[in-house]
């Protein structure tokens, strides 16, 4: 999206944070902190804040989004940059590594906060960092020297979530290998015992 300015009509990139064209193109802003989160959570988090009104005197409904029609992926993601080193954080994932995510950024420490229940996700700690929630695919074509966070799979962590079902059961499932070759695994579980058996190119290997 570009926004312009009534002073010289130059359009700035939302995302760049910058004049893109104009007489003052190539000028960067200053990112404000912002948090896009529900009005519950934040309510709840700071009861004084006044809100406006939507019987702004305008004919218009705040309540209808007037981008819903368009035509592009909504992905949601986090976006984290030092200035220098940035990276962008899919919900998806987030959803994956769990609440509170410690990571590291440019030498500096960061706890990713997400809330899976009001899609929401904010950052706390590194003071310098600016941060902010946009599309997925929209960030990666505007930084696209961003890292992309990936949750770790954690095979000890795909049994241990299967191995609390107390039914018996057979599951045939797919997961990764360090060695670079697929795995095909057969969960075996009894009431009080699970087993399963990984099979690597053919050969069966057991893992208690």
């Amino acid at each position: 999206m570009l926004l312009y300015d009534r002073q010289t009509d130059s359009l700035w990139s939302q995302l760049l944070s910058q004049a893109v064209t104009g007489p003052l193109a190539g000028t960067r802003l200053s990112v404000l902190p912002a948090e896009e989160t529900t009005w519950g959570e934040w309510k709840k988090a700071h009861p004084d804040t006044k809100v406006l009104s939507f019987a702004s005197g305008y004919p218009r409904d705040y309540h209808v989004d007037p981008y819903a029609d368009y035509p592009f992926p909504r992905v949601p993601a986090l976006f984290v940059t030092t200035g220098e080193k940035s990276k962008i954080y899919p919900f998806a994932e987030l959803m994956k590594a769990g609440s509170p995510l410690v990571d590291q950024l440019g030498g500096q420490s960061l706890t990713v906060v997400f809330s899976p229940r009001s899609k929401t996700a904010r950052v706390e700690g590194g003071t310098s960092l600016t941060w902010f929630v946009s599309f997925l695919d929209d960030l990666k074509a505007f930084f696209p020297e961003a890292e992309i966070y990936r949750a770790a799979r954690d095979r000890t962590s795909i049994r241990r979530a299967i191995c609390t079902r107390p039914e018996r059961s057979l599951f045939r499932v797919a997961v990764s290998s360090s060695i670079g070759n697929p795995r095909a695994a057969c969960f075996k579980y009894d009431n009080d015992a699970a087993r399963a058996g990984v099979f690597i190119n053919g050969p069966r290997r057991s893992i208690p």
